[in-house]
């Protein structure tokens, strides 16, 4: 399961790189690449979690919310650049009590393991309440922060698979 859950992070992660190297652009020009990253990065976190067993199921529903939100932006429902931070910013917030959720339940892990998974998950619930504040809190363009926001879960993923090694989850 650590293979490919680290393989997961990466993709979301060239998503964000995507979309801070594009941020003057529209964001209908770029929600087919992110929605393709999103997609891939579900579809590998479900995998990980069916052909491992061991984890808790903290990891299938992060990737099926993942694989749900990519579908909403793939077929084109968040044609409104109004909805596209809170929408975001939903799922970031709700990956982010997933990862609180793992790091609580992680109760015979590594101390500092469990740190990290609390940190990141709490950043993530923050980064992902910004989202629904976006017009009033920020001027980043609208493509740098669902580029930040993939570029914080992808690196919770990865933090997330590096510690299965030392939990022995895979």
């Amino acid at each position: 399961m650590r293979i490919i859950i680290l393989t997961a992070g990466p993709v979301l992660i060239a998503g964000g790189i995507f979309c801070l190297a594009n941020a003057g652009q529209n964001y209908a020009a770029l929600v087919f690449p992110v929605g393709m990253a999103m997609l891939l990065s579900g579809l590998i976190e479900i995998a990980g979690y069916l052909l491992a067993w061991r984890e808790p199921g903290w990891t299938v529903a992060e990737g099926g919310l993942t694989v749900m939100l990519a579908a909403v932006a793939l077929d084109n429902r968040l044609a409104a650049p109004e909805a596209v931070p809170m929408v975001f910013g939903m799922w970031l917030l709700a990956a982010g009590l997933l990862r609180l959720l793992n790091a609580a339940q992680r109760k015979g892990e590594p101390p500092a393991f469990r740190f990290t998974l609390a940190a990141f998950g709490g950043l993530s619930v923050l980064v992902g309440l910004c989202g629904f504040y976006h017009p009033l809190i920020t001027a980043l363009p609208l493509t740098a922060l669902v580029g930040d926001m993939l570029l914080l879960q992808g690196i919770s993923v990865l933090v997330f698979g590096a510690g299965l090694k030392k939990s022995g989850g895979g």
